[in-house]
């Protein structure tokens, strides 16, 4: 099952590791760091850079990387995949983000939130996929103390 979609705002997520302006997969998330996979727009760059604010990291500049051109889209077109968090409940997982948890014990710290019933089922459903509620009851546990 693929991880909840945290959305930083319009038309850029995060889903776990993956950074996605539109539905295009441009950089992936290393611990704080940012690492683009490829160069693209302008409108991209400031995307990746827009994550690393969100999680309080930074990007590693690679050098060399091959330009990708892509126009998918019109001007104005909005994406939103269909297991995306909402807005609050993605500015939530940001503080827990930016202070050093995992993208996993995130979404369990936020799921023990007042959050939206719709958010709940999206990260229940996300979770249910490891098959262990032991497993995902630690991670909650060990969030909450480290």
């Amino acid at each position: 099952m693929q991880a909840p979609f945290i959305k930083i705002k319009e038309n850029l997520f995060i889903n776990d590791k993956s950074v996605f302006s539109y539905d295009t997969h441009v950089a992936d998330i290393n611990g704080k760091e940012i690492i683009e996979i490829a160069k693209f727009s302008r409108t991209t760059t400031r995307h990746i850079g827009d994550v690393a604010r969100f999680i309080g990291g930074q990007v590693k500049q690679q050098i060399k990387l091959q330009k990708v051109y892509f126009f998918k889209y019109e001007v104005g077109v909005k994406c939103l995949p269909s297991n995306t968090l909402s807005n609050k409940t993605s500015q939530e997982m940001s503080h827990y983000l930016k202070a050093g948890k995992t993208y996993l014990q995130a979404l369990c710290m936020v799921r023990g939130e007042k959050i939206k019933d719709q958010d709940k089922q999206i990260i229940d459903q996300y979770l249910k996929s490891f098959g262990n509620d032991e497993g995902v009851q630690l991670v909650m546990d060990l969030a909450k103390i480290s």
